[in-house]
């Protein structure tokens, strides 16, 4: 009898565990988790929905059935959390040959524009990287402003000087520290505006020039192994939510 009962006891054990595996496995299949950080307007943890940005990357998933977990990292976690697979994907970035050897891109989320801030006191005007040489340049740590930047940058044509807090790069900027800040343009003037006093406001602009016209994707490791079937499902909602736009008011 003993035996008969250890018999059965194993038989009820390894159903509840082939039943529990089948029931993660099958939320898993219907939900995504995202690994975001703070970029306000666009992204963050205290703006409703998340931000314009977030809510275009839910709505995306929501609308072909898919769950989405959020979670609010340092840029620099949440792109490795994605990358080693723990989470599903990160949103949004821009393309750089290093990224695209480890992440699947998606069409894009939104297009803006990377421009020059700098002070109205200061005579500044460039249209070649050469207009650029001597300058000391604000700039965060891990963004991506394009092959004009990346190439000066490498040259030492100018001196940039990143940092992970991309608002201090403007009170940099008010006390001479350094002479330019580049920055996504909304970003800048949202950063501006709520950090500021408008007598400090006042004296900050931005060259019409446009130092990279930017899209923004969201990414997914392409070690995890649900990497291309996600892809192919956000895009089919992205496509739903824009409309083929890739627009930010969302």
């Amino acid at each position: 009898m003993t035996t008969i009962r250890l018999i059965i006891v194993c038989i009820v054990w390894v159903g509840f565990i082939g039943n529990a595996w089948c029931t993660n496995a099958e939320e898993n299949r219907s939900s995504v988790s995202v690994a975001l950080g703070e970029w306000p307007p666009f992204i963050s943890e205290e703006l409703p929905g998340f931000g314009s940005v977030s809510r275009i990357v839910n709505s995306a998933f929501k609308s072909q059935g898919l769950q989405v977990k959020t979670g609010f990292f340092p840029w620099k976690r949440s792109y490795d959390l994605t990358r080693i697979a723990d989470w599903d994907a990160t949103a949004v970035w821009v393309k750089s040959p290093e990224r695209e050897r480890r992440f699947l891109y998606s069409d894009p989320v939104m297009i803006s524009h990377n421009v020059l801030f700098y002070r109205k006191d200061k005579k500044f005007d460039w249209k070649t990287l050469e207009d650029l040489e001597g300058y000391v340049i604000g700039g965060s740590t891990g963004y991506y402003y394009g092959s004009v930047l990346e190439t000066g940058e490498k040259l030492n044509t100018f001196r940039m000087e990143r940092i992970p807090d991309e608002a201090a790069n403007f009170k940099k900027l008010l006390i001479g520290r350094v002479d330019l800040v580049v920055s996504n343009k909304e970003v800048g003037y949202f950063l501006i505006n709520s950090l500021l006093e408008k007598e400090q406001r006042d004296i900050i602009t931005h060259h019409p020039k446009s130092v990279h016209l930017t899209s923004y994707h969201l990414i997914i490791g392409k070690k995890n192994p649900r990497a291309q079937s996600i892809m192919r499902t956000f895009n089919q909602g992205l496509g739903v939510v824009l409309g083929k736009r890739p627009e930010t008011g969302y």
